[in-house]
């Protein structure tokens, strides 16, 4: 199976006063020649697919552009929320987008809820997706608690994320191909600098050791600087941002 994981396009992006869309939809054309030259089977989108929760109508055009391309392709996505993303809207969004073969979640679900995609791909491959998108600390951490004990509710967000992957990677198959994307900060990993600072910090992570072992492939996003989390394997990657977003981002 050739999957393409792509992440943080931040499309709407405005910086310096200057729209960053003309560059996107020059990355997202490339990408899709790309994909289809290549026969890839399956596209992972691990968020911040919007730069704000009320994109540009223009932003949202050349987003649902590209996934049009990829159904008329043959080729299912897989996209999670980022911390950018407004979560339902996401949702509703990807509604209309599943018809062309795009599989969204927008916040945290069970197994049965939708946080495990099976898909079958053109290779006659089954793909098996535990899909965790971004997840508020306000939503996982209890405000008495975070208000008390603020150490105490680090450790309960990173545990709380791993009982998240934990759930949905027991939802594996053996005759499938096994994968996550997540939208998450992994203890360890080094941000560039242009990533929104209240969610970063080892202190609300995620750690390198709550990665399934038994995925084939870990497809994270958020940090915008692509690397490999070696602490948590060998196939657990950050794909970053296609595009600089800050001065700051040089090499």
């Amino acid at each position: 199976m050739r999957i393409v994981h792509t992440s943080d396009w931040h499309a709407g992006r405005i910086w310096k006063s200057r729209s960053r869309l003309d560059e996107l939809q020059t990355i997202l054309e490339h990408l899709g020649d790309f994909i289809e030259r290549e026969r890839i089977d399956l596209v992972l989108m691990s968020g911040d697919v919007f730069d704000s929760a009320a994109p540009p109508a223009e932003a949202e055009r050349a987003v649902s552009m590209f996934f049009k391309r990829l159904g008329t392709a043959g080729v299912p996505s897989v996209v999670v929320a980022g911390n950018h993303d407004n979560p339902l809207r996401l949702e509703a969004w990807g509604m209309l987008a599943e018809f062309v073969g795009v599989r969204t979640l927008g916040l945290p679900k069970r197994r049965r809820e939708g946080g495990l995609i099976e898909l079958s791909t053109r290779s006659g491959q089954v793909a098996c997706v535990a899909a965790v998108p971004f997840a508020p600390v306000g939503r996982i951490v209890e405000a008495l608690t975070l208000a008390h004990d603020e150490t105490l509710a680090r450790q309960q967000y990173a545990e709380a994320m791993m009982r998240i992957l934990a759930h949905l990677a027991e939802g594996f198959r053996a005759d499938a191909v096994n994968l996550v994307v997540g939208h998450s900060h992994i203890a360890g990993a080094r941000p560039t600098g242009s990533e929104r600072v209240v969610t970063l910090g080892d202190d609300w992570a995620a750690t390198a050791q709550s990665m399934p072992t038994t995925a084939q492939y870990v497809a994270l996003g958020h940090i915008h600087r692509p690397q490999r989390i070696e602490a948590a394997g060998p196939h657990t990657e950050y794909a970053g941002s296609p595009m600089q977003l800050d001065f700051g981002e040089v090499g």
